[in-house]
C-alpha cells in the first residue's frame, strides 16, 4: 500500500513538472513570432511600445498637433508646405501630424496699412501626444502704431506721418474721429529718432529713451490727441 501511494505520489510531482516545463515553454513562444516594431518589445505575448508608438505591434506612429496663434496686432499669412493659410488676431490655426515628423514654413504680418513684417522661420517636430502652441510674433525691432483723437476741435485725421533715418512716411488712413476709440494703423520699423506726427495737430511724439532700446516684443504704441 506504501509503495502504491509512493508510485502515485512520484508520478503526480512529474506530471506536475512537465505541465510546469510545458506551461513555461507555451509562454516564451508567445513572444517568438510576435514581431513588435519601432523599437518595440514583447512582453508575455504583448508589445511594449516605445515612446511616440502605438498598436497591436507598434506599427503606428502617435498623431499630435502644433498649433500657431497669432499674437500680432494684425493678420498673418502663414506659408507651409507652398500652401498660404490666413490667420486672424489672437485666432490660431492647427495642423496634425505624426510623431516625429516636423512642419516647417514662415509667416508675416498682413496689414492695410504700415509694413508687413516678415516673422522669424519656424521649424516645429511633432510631440509625442497632445498639441504644441508656437506664437506667431514680430520681433522688438518693430513697433506697432495707434492713434487716438479726443480732441473736439479735430473732427477726424486722414494722415499719419512716421519720420525715421531710412524714410518720411505718409500714411493715408480711412479716417481717425474724435471718438476716442483707438485705431489700428500699423506696423513700423524702430530707429533711435523715432518719431510720429499726425494731421492737423501741432503734436510730433519722440520716444524716450530711444524708440529702438526701449521696445518689448510686439509693443503698441498709442498716439493720442487731447
Amino acid at each position: 500500500m506504501k509503495q502504491t501511494k509512493a508510485i502515485v505520489f512520484t508520478t503526480m510531482l512529474t506530471l506536475l513538472a512537465f505541465g510546469a516545463i510545458v506551461y513555461t515553454s507555451c509562454r516564451k513562444d508567445r513572444c517568438k513570432t510576435l514581431n513588435c516594431q519601432n523599437g518595440g518589445t514583447c512582453s508575455d505575448g504583448f508589445c511594449i511600445c516605445a515612446t511616440g508608438y502605438t498598436g497591436t505591434y507598434c506599427q503606428t506612429p502617435n498623431v499630435s498637433s502644433i498649433a500657431f496663434r497669432n499674437e500680432t496686432f494684425t493678420p498673418v499669412t502663414l506659408t507651409i508646405n507652398g500652401a498660404n493659410y490666413s490667420v486672424d488676431t489672437g485666432k490660431f490655426i492647427t495642423f496634425t501630424g505624426s510623431y516625429g515628423d516636423t512642419i516647417k514654413g514662415t509667416a508675416f504680418t498682413h496689414g492695410t496699412y504700415g509694413l508687413n513684417v516678415d516673422i522669424d522661420p519656424f521649424k516645429i517636430v511633432f510631440p509625442v501626444r497632445g498639441t504644441t502652441m508656437h506664437d506667431l510674433n514680430v520681433n522688438a525691432n518693430f513697433f506697432f502704431l495707434m492713434a487716438t483723437n479726443n480732441n473736439s476741435t479735430v473732427p477726424y485725421i486722414t494722415q499719419v506721418h512716421v519720420y525715421n533715418p531710412q524714410s518720411d512716411t505718409v500714411l493715408d488712413v480711412t479716417s481717425v474721429y474724435n471718438d476716442g476709440r483707438s485705431y489700428h494703423i500699423g506696423y513700423y520699423e524702430a530707429f533711435n529718432d523715432t518719431k510720429v506726427a499726425l494731421e492737423k495737430t501741432p503734436l510730433v511724439w519722440k520716444f524716450s529713451p530711444p524708440f529702438s532700446t526701449a521696445l518689448t516684443k510686439n509693443q503698441s504704441y498709442n498716439a493720442i490727441i487731447n
